[in-house]
């Protein structure tokens, strides 16, 4: 029987039931799980997600959340050290880290106080958005890709990439870095929550206990400071006569609570505030809710699973920079408006879209099909050739034909 340790240390909305996700995959499949988290969601672990982690016998641990650091070079040498934890106990087979974004990005970091070395004779997975977004050697323009030093290189150990950006797979960074640092890299079909039956916007308002009337942005997941939160509400008084209110939907980081408070007083679009991890699949209301989706970040991360769910559900995304997957494989039509000028004209313009084109609808799909996904997380395999890639990313007749690193 397989032994998989999964660990999952962030607290963000979508990352817990994401891990749990792979979880309950696995031990569909057989294998023996045990998953790491962080303790600062276990109260909304046991509440919402005890009978699947019961139903396939998963060995749940948790870390002291007051000791992790969300965001550095420290985050990362503590996820693999944390990991390394449960090697000589419990002997894994294979170690999985669903968001491996920030271990990803301080493999390659030289400046990196404390270095993160991956141990060679393990085998590593990483889940990360894309590559550009992770590393920042690895780029479309080839000048770039020379950043990484032979040191980084060999800090990788092999280690197996997943992402759920084609950039990341087709393009030219996954050739050089899988011949320089012996690491694959893997398209992993993305599968956000379930959609489930549809869900009306008045349904979906007052089950939230929001206004059934009148045009809602609304922030989905963690409410923290890299969602330009400081930056919506500054622009709130300008939203008076566009917007009838702002939701935001999750936890609220410390750090924004008396920014958050103090805004409700102010004028403009009323503020409402769901503090808490929404449980199972209550986490797609605010997007039945909205009638546009705030997704600005301060840089692109691969296609990020808001924008995935939001062009399942046909809802206009507003985002700061769209990701070249995005222009690549369907210019124009992905229903994301990116944050060009003022926040009142961009939000307009999103209010004003016609969503995502029903091409862009059914290459998500096939992006986020169950089958391929459990081919390469349940027994190791990856799609290699360049034709099998180019062939399940375009997703078949009628949708946009891709090449390396060309805009069709």
């Amino acid at each position: 029987m397989q032994r998989v340790l999964v660990q999952e240390l962030k607290c963000p909305g979508h990352c817990v039931p994401f891990a749990i996700d792979n979880v309950a995959l696995l031990g569909s499949a057989g294998a023996r799980v045990r998953l790491v988290l962080n303790g600062a969601v276990r109260a909304h672990v046991e509440e919402n997600f005890s009978a699947t982690l019961e139903k396939h016998e998963v060995d749940v641990h948790y870390i002291d959340p007051r000791e992790f650091k969300y965001n550095s070079a420290e985050t990362a040498a503590f996820e693999v050290d944390s990991a390394r934890a449960h090697i000589d106990e419990w002997s894994p087979d294979r170690i999985i880290l669903p968001t491996g974004d920030a271990v990803l990005r301080w493999l390659v970091d030289d400046s990196a106080r404390q270095s993160v070395v991956l141990d060679g004779s393990l085998r590593w997975e990483l889940m990360v958005h894309s590559l550009p977004a992770s590393v920042p050697g690895i780029a479309p323009r080839p000048f770039m890709r020379w950043f990484i030093s032979r040191r980084a290189l060999d800090r990788f150990a092999g280690a197996r990439i997943l992402t759920p950006d084609p950039y990341s797979v087709i393009g030219p960074g996954r050739r050089w870095l899988s011949r320089r640092a012996r690491a694959s890299i893997g398209l992993l079909p993305y599968t956000p929550p379930v959609l489930g039956d549809p869900v009306s916007r008045l349904e979906a308002r007052r089950r939230l206990g929001l206004p059934e009337e009148g045009r809602l942005l609304v922030v989905p997941g963690a409410i923290d400071p890299r969602k330009a939160i400081v930056r919506l509400l500054k622009a709130r008084p300008a939203l008076e006569g566009i917007l009838d209110g702002i939701v935001f939907a999750g936890p609220v980081a410390e750090v924004l609570k008396p920014i958050v408070k103090e805004a409700r007083q102010g004028p403009g679009p009323t503020v409402h505030v769901i503090d808490r991890y929404l449980p199972g699949n209550d986490f797609l209301l605010p997007f039945h809710a909205a009638d546009v989706i705030w997704a600005v970040y301060p840089r692109w991360r691969g296609i990020a699973s808001v924008q995935f769910v939001s062009a399942l559900l046909d809802r206009t995304c507003l985002v700061d920079v769209l990701h070249p997957s995005a222009t690549w494989i369907a210019k124009g039509t992905t229903g994301c408006v990116t944050l060009r000028g003022s926040i009142p004209q961009a939000i307009i313009k999103a209010l004003e879209s016609s969503g995502p084109s029903a091409g862009y609808v059914t290459w998500i799909r096939t992006l986020t099909a169950e089958a391929p996904r459990r081919a390469v997380l349940l027994d190791g395999a990856r799609i290699s050739s360049e034709e099998e890639l180019e062939a399940f990313v375009s997703g078949g007749a009628g949708l946009p034909r891709v090449s390396s690193g060309q805009e069709p």
